[in-house]
């Protein structure tokens, strides 16, 4: 059974903990070569409130060279983001991981995290998560607006892609207060080696992946936690 260890913002707070326990992950993880999280091996799930200012996808990516096999998933927080900007940002870090990176989008619906940015009131739980099936359709569509032999770098025509192997993107949606947006492609990033990358929904104690992976979450929610888990995992 694949187990899922999600890591709370204030847990990841000690960063000396939290690379110990995601070297101690990765030395006992065996990554399918056919997704990053499709075997076996432990998924490790990085929390993102939004307000503490612990974002995930770059704790994902400072994590990523300190492991080989370890499949990192960050909670992406997609209410108050922009689409465009969640799929460069995903899409780079499955490039840093070298294609064992998942996401896990997450709506916002405290007054603490519209605060954030300012530009728009809290949504009601039901709106905030009706947006979440439009950011991640315009998530895929840029991840996957370069075809996967885009890259040419042929010197002798000064040419670093194929411009016909990069492909116009109008992704459209609904934000949580009912407001229309539009996105537009091709991604500034290059496709993501993995095409698209997992998407894990947690439910609970359960999670699932969009490859049809499955299995228990742990959830670690302080520094004890994060330190107990790098003992018995070495151990």
């Amino acid at each position: 059974m694949t187990i899922a260890y999600y890591i709370s913002p204030t847990a990841a707070l000690d960063l000396d903990a939290l690379s110990a326990t995601a070297r101690a992950l990765d030395a006992v993880s065996a990554v399918s070569a056919v997704s990053a999280v499709s075997s076996d091996a432990p998924l490790l799930i990085l929390g993102d409130d939004y307000t503490s200012g612990q974002n995930a996808v770059t704790l994902a990516a400072w994590l990523a060279p300190q492991t080989t096999r370890l499949r990192i998933v960050p909670e992406v927080p997609v209410t108050h983001t922009e689409p465009f900007h969640v799929a460069t940002s995903t899409a780079t870090l499955d490039h840093v991981t070298t294609g064992r990176a998942g996401w896990s989008p997450v709506a916002q619906t405290s007054d603490a995290a519209a605060d954030v940015v300012g530009r728009r009131p809290a949504a009601p739980v039901e709106a905030a998560w009706g947006e979440v099936p439009d950011v991640v359709a315009a998530v895929r569509a840029l991840w996957t607006s370069w075809e996967p032999d885009a890259e040419i770098r042929d010197e002798a025509t000064h040419r670093f892609i194929d411009r016909d192997k990069v492909h116009y993107v109008d992704a459209t949606g609904t934000d949580s207060v009912g407001q229309p947006w539009s996105v537009k492609g091709p991604s500034i990033v290059p496709r993501p080696p993995q095409g698209e990358l997992p998407t894990v929904t947690i439910v609970g104690d359960r999670f699932h992946t969009s490859d049809g992976a499955a299995g228990e979450v742990r959830h670690i929610t302080d520094v004890a936690g994060l330190l107990t888990l790098a003992a018995q995992v070495s151990a």
